[in-house]
Order: structure tokens, then C-alpha cells, then sequence
């Protein structure tokens, strides 16, 4: 016999004695798929899940049956559930493609993508009531979409909100907020800085008083602390009247003076490094509409350098009624 025969025999024999009957081909397909199968009543309780759920959740099948898949949801997400279960009560078509979280027994949550599908009748294609959902561990993706999108929007000198996550939070918070308020810090004499030191002293510097930011910020409920751009640095504080702006503008000042970190070279003003401040506040019920967030940014430029022209080291502020009266800006 040849080896082209013999190895032709041995695989037949082989695919003989280990054939899948037809009529267990689905239950295979079900039971070997790393993908969660789910079968829902027309009331949308389960009525059957597939054995991979233990795997993904720690829940045994039999422990899900005529329960509502919302309860293993978070809480944050059952209104994407609901969502989806009201656009097949009123008889969209779908197939709906979701993502959510979902708790684990040992109270852990995963990220898993579903894909709902209404079931169809074989025959006439009518919708018959009930779903078929697969459901997909995406919690490695998750993480790598919120790493790179954290790398998106950080400054990586700083470890602040880049620029751009700043215009995010200036336009975000304005549609959200009755009030908000901008504060914008300079850097005083900070090319002395740099020349005195050199400019990796320069970043170690900018660091330092970045953190400064950072931990204020953080102390704040909703503020975002951003590089604003060189030695510019930002704070957005959601529903901040002008007053409490003000008050964490100069909280800032005195925790960055009271770093003591040698200025160099240039003799005016104080002998450790110090920021001038400009802050503004916009009011939803201002009598003049103004656009945001360039209004709030130009207002708090405004009153920056205000504050630099009479000393520096200190803060000024403004409201942004409109970029012409802007100037008009109040010293504290």
C-alpha cells in the first residue's frame, strides 16, 4: 500500500470513529463556542443560556433561567438594556449591537459586547416574539480604547488634560452647567527660568507646578486641570461662581510660591518662582449671549495679563459678557 493510500485510510478511519451526528451538530456548535448564546422569553426573562457563561461570569446556566438579563448589568449601563429591549417591543428590525458591563459572581465586571437578534420564522419571515443575543468578552479591548484615549487627551510633559481635552471640558461643562469658571496661570519670568537652569530644569519645574494644579483640581468636584499651552496651565470649574474661582486661583499661587523653587536670574519680584492668574466666570442667565468656550478663554486672558502688567504673582478676574467689554476686568 502506498504512504498517499495509507494516510488517506488512517484519516478516513479516524473522521469515522470520531463523526459528529447530524443531529448533534448545534448542540456542539453551542457548547464548544467561547461566545455566550442567550435565549430570551417574549417577556425578555432567560429561557436558555450556553455553558460558556460559567466561563465569562461564573454563573452555571441553570442559576440565569427566567431571570432578566438587566440584573447582572451596571447599573450605569441597564439604561443601554432598556433601550435596546424598547426599540424590539416596538418593532425595529435590529440586529442590535451593544456594549456594556456586566457583574461576574465574584462581583468583578467585564466588558462584553451583545448582539441582540429578533427571531424570524423560517417560513413566512414574520418576527416571532423572543431574542437571540451573543455576547463577546471585550474587557482587553476596553482597556486598550481607554488607555489610548487617556494618551489622547493627557499632555505628556505635565500628566494634565491636553488642550484639546480642555476645549472638550470647556464645551462639555458649559452644556451641563448654569455657571462655570476658567482659570488660566502663567508662569512668571519663566524664560529666565530656563536660562538659568537650562531647559530640563525648565520641564522638572513645569512639572512641579503642574502638580500643584493636578492636586487642587482633584480636591474639586468636576474640575479638570489642563496644560492651556508652554508655561500656560488651566483649570475648568463646573457651577464655580467667581468668588470660589478666585479663591482656588489663589490657593494655586500660594502652594506654588510656597514650592520655593529658585527663579534665576531675573531680580524683580519675588526670589522663588511664582504664577500670575486670570480667571473668569460665564453665567447661562447672562443678559448677553456669549460663545463658549472662546469667550471665557479670551476673558481669562484678558485678565492674566492684567495681572502680570500690575506685578504679577497675583490674581485677576473678569466675566466674559462680551469679548469687547472683557478688558473691564476687577482686581483681587
Amino acid at each position: 500500500m502506498s504512504g498517499d493510500d495509507s494516510g488517506g485510510y488512517f484519516a478516513t478511519g479516524i473522521s469515522e470513529s470520531l463523526s459528529i451526528r447530524d443531529a448533534d451538530i448545534h448542540r456542539v456548535l453551542v457548547d464548544y463556542s467561547t461566545d455566550v448564546l442567550w435565549l430570551l422569553h417574549p417577556d425578555y426573562t432567560i429561557r436558555y443560556v450556553s455553558n460558556a457563561v460559567t466561563a465569562l461570569l461564573g454563573w452555571q446556566p441553570d442559576d440565569l433561567i427566567d431571570r432578566q438579563p438587566i440584573e447582572i448589568a451596571h447599573t450605569a449601563d441597564v439604561p443601554i438594556v432598556e433601550d435596546v429591549v424598547r426599540r424590539a417591543v416596538v418593532g425595529e428590525p435590529g440586529p442590535f449591537t451593544f456594549t456594556l458591563r456586566v457583574r461576574r459572581t465574584d462581583g468583578a465586571f467585564v466588558w462584553v459586547e451583545c448582539r441582540a437578534v429578533r427571531i424570524r420564522d423560517p417560513q413566512s419571515g414574520d418576527f416571532l416574539q423572543g431574542v437571540v443575543v451573543t455576547m463577546r468578552d471585550i474587557t482587553a479591548r476596553k482597556k486598550l480604547e481607554m488607555e489610548l484615549a487617556t494618551l489622547a487627551s493627557t499632555d505628556a510633559l505635565t500628566g494634565l488634560a491636553n488642550r484639546r481635552a480642555l476645549d472638550d471640558a470647556l464645551t462639555g461643562c458649559w452644556s451641563n452647567s448654569d455657571q462655570m469658571s476658567l482659570i488660566i496661570g502663567d508662569i512668571d519670568h519663566f524664560k529666565s527660568f530656563n536660562d538659568s537652569f537650562g531647559h530640563q530644569a525648565g520641564d522638572d519645574c513645569l512639572r512641579a507646578v503642574a502638580g500643584v494644579f493636578g492636586s487642587v483640581a482633584r480636591r474639586m468636584p468636576g474640575a479638570v486641570a489642563a496644560r492651556y499651552g508652554g508655561e500656560e496651565l488651566a483649570i475648568v470649574l463646573p457651577e464655580a461662581d467667581l468668588d470660589t474661582a478666585c479663591e482656588v486661583a489663589d490657593t494655586v499661587r500660594t502652594k506654588v510660591e510656597a514650592l520655593k523653587m529658585p527663579k534665576g536670574k531675573c531680580r524683580s519680584g519675588q526670589a522663588y518662582v511664582t504664577v500670575s492668574f486670570g480667571v473668569a466666570t460665564a453665567k447661562a442667565d447672562s443678559e448677553e449671549a456669549v460663545p463658549i468656550p472662546q469667550s471665557l478663554i479670551f476673558a481669562a486672558d484678558v485678565a492674566l495679563y492684567r495681572a502680570k502688567r500690575e506685578g504679577r504673582n497675583r490674581v485677576a478676574a473678569t466675566y466674559p459678557e462680551t469679548a469687547d467689554r472683557a478688558a473691564g476686568v476687577r482686581q483681587r
